[in-house]
């Protein structure tokens, strides 16, 4: 079948605008990737300035810190040898007192060591006295068992 012409024009037209479409879009694409570098070379600067700002806060910073660190080891020094002043007074007066108590208590103590010497050896002897008496109530318990257990034994050997 051969196509009309009316056909066959239409699809020239077709074609000449597909083709005037490429074009346009070759053309925005050009101007797209122009506009993307420009972008890119912005951003590089913007990002650079940045840069330089930061790192110019950075040494500020930096500065005072050091300002700050200096001020703040001075108040420590300070307050280091006034608490060294008060900890010797308090270990010299604590001392004092240890003395003074360790004497009282070594006294009580001495008295309270006899006392308690005479009642650990008064407990200990009638402790030895009751595990004797137990002793002995087990060995009669441990032959009685020992015994019964023999003829036990001999009634199962018999029968």
């Amino acid at each position: 079948m051969q196509e009309t012409l009316e056909t066959r024009v239409l699809t020239l037209e077709q074609t000449v605008e597909q083709q005037a479409t490429v074009r346009d879009l070759e053309a925005l694409q050009a101007v797209l990737s122009t506009q993307m570098l420009q972008l890119g070379s912005e951003i590089r600067g913007e990002f650079s300035a940045l840069r330089s700002e930061v790192q110019a806060g950075d040494a500020e910073t930096r500065e005072r810190l050091d300002e700050q660190a200096t001020d703040l080891r001075a108040e420590i020094q300070a307050g280091d040898t006034e608490t060294r002043q008060h900890a010797r007074m308090l270990h010299e007066d604590t001392r004092g007192l240890i003395e003074e108590r360790t004497a009282d208590l070594l006294g009580v103590v001495a008295a309270e060591s006899r006392e308690t010497r005479q009642l650990l050896e008064e407990r200990a002897k009638e402790l030895r006295e009751e595990i004797q008496a137990g002793d002995a109530a087990t060995r009669q318990h441990a032959r009685t068992l020992h015994e019964d257990v023999i003829e036990r034994i001999k009634v199962i050997s018999r029968g």
